[in-house]
């Protein structure tokens, strides 16, 4: 469990955080998709998203005739849950 407290502190992750990038790893969202699947706000998942987006975890994007607003993991939001995959599993 040291570990895992290791990496996410490290890393500077909230919860929150982690529960979003987590979300995010099966598939992409709409703020609204992922608000009713975290059972956040739509706010929320816009701070979250924002200050997950300043450190390169995820990207925002903008689809549909409406911008719809989406947000994806990227390449170093997966290693960061890699790494804090792996550091459980040497927890166990």
């Amino acid at each position: 469990m040291d570990r895992v407290l290791e990496v996410l502190e490290r890393r500077g992750l909230s919860l929150g955080e982690l529960r979003l990038l987590f979300r995010l790893l099966d598939r992409e969202g709409s703020l609204a998709e992922l608000g009713a699947a975290l059972g956040k706000p739509v706010s929320d998942v816009w701070q979250t998203g924002n200050r997950l987006a300043r450190r390169g975890l995820v990207r925002w994007y903008h689809v549909g005739p409406r911008d719809e607003t989406r947000l994806t993991i990227t390449r170093d939001g997966r290693a960061t849950v890699r790494a804090l995959l792996a550091a459980s599993q040497h927890a166990a």
